[in-house]
């Protein structure tokens, strides 16, 4: 299973941005890419990136799922890190 709920965490400032995918490598490799690239569609993860480095992020898979419960897992674990992904 390649679906499920992962983290962008600063590890300086534990600031998170919470998500979900169906394909968790792939959805990795975008992040990233778009960061590097300075074109991330969230400012504030975009902004945080940029002032701290890409050594400062990791990804991390909070919980791998069937694609129907996505939405709902997600949403768990936003509400659990108070993170309203921004």
């Amino acid at each position: 299973m390649n679906s499920g709920i992962y983290l962008i965490k600063n590890i300086l400032d534990e600031k998170v941005y919470i998500g979900s995918s169906v394909n968790l490598k792939g959805r990795r490799y975008k992040h990233f890419w778009m960061l590097e690239k300075g074109i991330h569609d969230n400012p504030h993860l975009q902004n945080s990136y940029n002032k701290f480095g890409k050594e400062n992020f990791k990804f991390e898979i909070l919980e791998n799922c069937e694609c129907n419960i996505l939405v709902e897992r997600e949403n768990y674990y936003i509400d659990k890190f108070n993170s309203n992904k921004c």
